[in-house]
């Protein structure tokens, strides 16, 4: 990370906004609690949090520089705590529940920047992960995402969105 934080500084000098899309969706933690695997719980929480705050920690001097000062968590319904109806799937809900505390605490420390964070929910797509089932085509989502980025640039302004731009409850 910080090696690619290093190139791009080199060549733009900033970054306008920074999408941070990382999500694993490993079949063994999506199981019963008594078959829960710790090392693949760690694995997804390395990938759909930690990952993210690492690009955020290389890239943040970036933003800071930049006009646009974005910073987009790739997030998911199941990070709702509030709206959980799952019976299973603990570490991928468990990771992108952390991922969202994760752009709440960054809002924090970046506010007086004028940096906005947001966390979206991409909706349920037609991807390995979604299956065949899905509701949404990728580019259906992809273009949600770029239009509610566009329209919430309020740094006090909802955090927790879907494609659609409707606010989500943590």
């Amino acid at each position: 990370m910080r090696r690619a934080a290093e190139e791009v500084g080199r060549a733009a000098g900033f970054v306008d906004l920074l999408i941070n899309n990382a999500a694993i969706y490993l079949k063994k933690p999506f199981t019963e609690a008594n078959e829960f695997d710790a090392d693949m719980a760690r694995r997804t929480f390395d990938v759909n949090a930690v990952g993210p705050l690492l690009v955020t920690k290389h890239f943040l001097p970036l933003v800071l520089a930049g006009s646009g000062k974005k910073i987009i968590n790739i997030s998911s319904e199941a990070g709702s705590i509030s709206q959980c109806w799952r019976s299973r799937e603990y570490a991928y809900c468990m990771s992108k529940a952390a991922l969202n505390m994760q752009s709440v605490i960054l809002q924090h420390r970046v506010k007086d920047d004028g940096v906005k964070v947001l966390a979206i929910h991409p909706g349920w797509m037609r991807t390995e992960m979604g299956g065949a089932d899905a509701d949404l085509d990728p580019s259906e989502s992809a273009s949600g995402i770029v239009e509610t980025i566009a329209r919430n640039s309020a740094i006090d302004g909802p955090m927790y969105l879907d494609y659609t731009g409707k606010a989500w409850e943590w």
